[in-house]
């Protein structure tokens, strides 16, 4: 078995790059990647045949279709903008098409080729319904002043002020705001909220939402949501990796991440279909469950009905979890009993011990190891190939690092691979680290 050597990229902004895929690194995990809702990022979408999670065609910018399409009419120029993701789905429309609205929720329809006898739904996910890449606030203010900017943006007025203060160039004329409804769940529920647009670069930021952990805190948070400009510009250097064939994950959920199993729950279609997005359009090969906030069996059901329809809609793509010392680990071997273990299951886990002190290496055994031997009646051997023991690198050096897994080796010959947490935390050259790992796995007891 090849070792895995795994590294967590906890804010994916610095491009990745050759030096990435020269590495001895095998694996790359992109995080913390959030499940979230807004009505602001409502987006359009024809979808690839009825029981397709596959894009053929999205756009942000739909009101002018709206009316045509509740007419019962596919609009020339709606037909112009998606020529290309029906051409490339090998399924280019004919003139003899019919559009007929569904009825479920008055934003979906049937798009009927009756030439060729292919169907394509089409909706608006009203709940706009889209991943952020760990998308923090550029500004936060908190107190008597934080609705300062609020009468300008009621009255479409950009504020040179706050985009000063967020850090965003370029004059005021180059930006749009846009009155969008409010948040609709959680702490933020309620609470008013603008879309800022650069219009130089399509650059999305959502302003006035608050924070998780203030929600009367006026912020500007970059969305990082995908197809802008904010992601898409680092997702781009990620082809030099994928080229080398290393693959590349995105980790969903995160130690503050308190509405991703929710909205997972209460909205899998259109979260099946917001992830399939990010998968297929950047050649990403799976999702790591990043389980640190625990709802119990809600959480377990939603992520057994994610990983099984997900796999079955996109086959090939890898989904692996990632538990940590003292967390629920329990309920993620729950979600590999009603799964499997193995590639068309649960592929395997990243265990992160965040706490080497408290937590030595010995404990990879009883936390992990001994557990999955448990409940899939396997060999220590057979059960630690299926796992890669990681540590928090911060403050420690590459030797220390590279001897911690050295221990678990030790103890597990057939450890599956290593996990390093975090790119940013590394000092020394990406190079000298990955070298360092990788000799790490190959050291024997």
């Amino acid at each position: 078995m090849t070792k895995r050597n795994m590294l967590y990229v906890t804010k994916p902004f610095k491009p990745l790059g050759m030096t990435a895929a020269d590495s001895a690194f095998t694996h790359f995990v992109l995080g913390s990647c959030h499940v979230e809702q807004n009505p602001a990022m409502q987006r359009f979408r024809i979808l690839d045949g009825p029981a397709s999670i596959g894009t053929v065609f999205g756009s942000f910018d739909f009101s002018q279709w709206i009316g045509a399409l509740q007419d019962g009419t596919f609009p020339p120029s709606l037909r112009q903008a998606s020529a290309a993701g029906f051409e490339n789905a090998g399924k280019p429309l004919s003139d003899n098409v019919t559009v007929a609205p569904t009825g479920s929720s008055g934003f979906d329809w049937i798009l009927t080729d009756n030439a060729n006898d292919n169907v394509f739904p089409m909706q608006v996910d009203v709940q706009g319904t889209f991943v952020s890449f760990n998308g923090s606030p550029l500004l936060t203010i908190t107190g008597p002043s934080h609705t300062q900017y609020v009468p300008d943006l009621d009255n479409g007025v950009v504020p040179a002020g706050m985009l000063a203060a967020a850090g965003l160039t370029g004059p005021t004329s180059n930006y749009t705001i846009t009155q969008e409804p409010p948040q609709t769940m959680g702490p933020m529920k309620g609470l008013q909220q603008w879309l800022l647009t650069d219009t130089t670069n399509g650059f999305i930021w959502l302003v006035g939402i608050g924070i998780q952990s203030t929600p009367e805190a006026f912020a500007v948070r970059a969305s990082h949501a995908f197809l802008t400009e904010n992601i898409a510009q680092f997702l781009a250097s990620l082809d030099p990796v994928t080229s080398a064939g290393k693959p590349v994950y995105m980790s969903l959920g995160g130690a503050r991440d308190w509405n991703t199993w929710v909205i997972m729950g209460n909205s899998m279609p259109e979260t099946l279909i917001t992830i399939a997005e990010i998968l297929q359009t950047f050649s990403l090969s799976g999702v790591d469950y990043d389980f640190e906030q625990s709802t119990g069996a809600t959480s377990v059901a939603t992520m057994t009905e994610f990983t099984q329809q997900l796999q079955e809609k996109m086959p090939g793509v890898t989904v692996s979890v990632c538990p940590f010392i003292g967390g629920p680990v329990g309920e993620l071997f729950n979600v590999w009993t009603n799964v499997g273990l193995g590639p068309s299951g649960i592929a395997w886990a990243n265990c992160q011990n965040y706490n080497p002190g408290n937590n030595p290496p010995s404990s990879f055994t009883g936390a992990f190891v001994q557990p999955l031997m448990a409940t899939f009646h396997l060999s220590q051997a057979d059960a630690a190939s299926f796992l890669n023991a990681g540590f928090e690198n911060k403050k420690v050096s590459v030797d220390a690092f590279a001897g911690l897994i050295r221990q678990v080796v030790q103890d597990s010959p057939t450890l599956g691979g290593a996990f390093t947490y975090n790119r940013e935390n590394i000092t020394v050259p990406l190079s000298t680290w990955a070298n360092a790992v990788a000799d790490a796995l190959g050291a024997t007891g």
